[in-house]
């Protein structure tokens, strides 16, 4: 899928405050956040194409008139959804079917039934995102990408008509109420963007796991027992050598972990259980709860870790 989409496309300072009491649905988090993406063009052309189900198959078929072609990318919401829109510089989730526009025969689909779904980040200006602006979790959505798009460096020229059933729209950072931090620990600084910084804490580090929401989201628990994936981003410092030790910031893109894997460090996992959806969670782990003896890439043996972590969504 991710050959397949790269053809398609060229492709404030968290200070202590008090704690709001207001009352917020999920849905609440996605209307505060700026729409990097703009909204998704129509067109005349994309008007044509339409879906239908068949017996026996849940791939859905894809009709329009052989030959569909544009100058732009198209989009056209078949259904909408109730979920929240899509904005930008976040990962959607969701199932496809794609057809090539000159011959009308089907080149590549998921299985339509939850065991393959995708997943696609969506970078702020690209192609891609603007296809998708405004776009609603939940809703079927045709692409028309133009030949000129679709064929580059190949023979022969033809559009694609790709159909997306998005499934999941994740977060791009924490959104809730801001809460008070700890005496004694890190200050944490946080960019428009969301990214954070660290200005940190004088004296010995707690021997103890430190969990303290620095902003409390408004969406569901984390249950690590769950057979939950999480979508986060994070940073991670050293507590003695105020090393940056990895950031998936410093990546430009958040990551997703499967509790079930074990890929996480016990002081993360104890750390992010029962937090909810939108919590930035500023974690001091002991050694005990993390690499204990063992030496890690600019992580000294015995070392207590700092962590921020952004809770941008979950799935099964």
């Amino acid at each position: 899928m991710r050959k397949l989409l790269a053809a398609a496309f060229a492709v404030v300072i968290a200070t202590s405050l008090t704690a709001c009491s207001t009352t917020h649905a999920p849905s609440d988090m996605f209307s505060t956040l700026k729409a990097e993406c703009g909204t998704a063009k129509e067109g005349k052309n994309v008007a044509q194409v339409t879906t239908s189900d068949v017996s026996g198959s849940k791939v859905p078929t894809i009709s329009f008139p052989i030959g569909i072609d544009s100058k732009t990318i198209e989009t056209k919401v078949i259904t909408s959804g109730s979920g929240p829109k899509i904005t930008g510089g976040q990962y959607i989730n969701f199932e496809f079917a794609q057809a090539v526009g000159s011959t009308g025969k089907m080149s590549g689909s998921s299985k339509f039934d939850g065991t393959d779904i995708q997943a696609q980040y969506l970078d702020a200006g690209s192609n891609l995102c603007k296809a998708f602006g405004g776009v609603r979790e939940g809703s079927r959505v045709a692409l028309l990408v133009p030949s000129s798009i679709m064929s580059a460096g190949e023979k022969v020229a033809s559009s694609g008509v790709i159909v997306f059933d998005i499934k999941k729209v994740f977060l791009p950072h924490a959104v809730g109420d801001e809460q008070n931090n700890e005496n004694g620990l890190p200050t944490v600084i946080r960019a428009t963007t969301g990214q954070p910084t660290l200005q940190f804490a004088t004296g010995n580090a707690p021997t103890d796991l430190k969990v303290v929401p620095l902003i409390k989201g408004w969406g569901e628990k984390v249950a690590a027992d769950k057979g939950q994936k999480l979508m986060i981003h994070y940073s991670g410092w050293v507590w003695n050598t105020h090393v940056k030790f990895d950031s998936s910031w410093d990546q430009k893109k958040p990551v997703q972990f499967d509790f079930a894997t074990g890929s996480l460090i016990d002081g993360m996992v104890k750390g992010l259980n029962g937090q909810t959806v939108g919590s930035q969670v500023l974690l001091v782990i002991p050694p005990s709860l993390g690499y204990k003896s063992q030496e890690q890439t600019n992580i000294p043996a015995n070392s207590t870790l700092i962590f921020v972590v952004d809770i941008l969504g979950v799935t099964k």
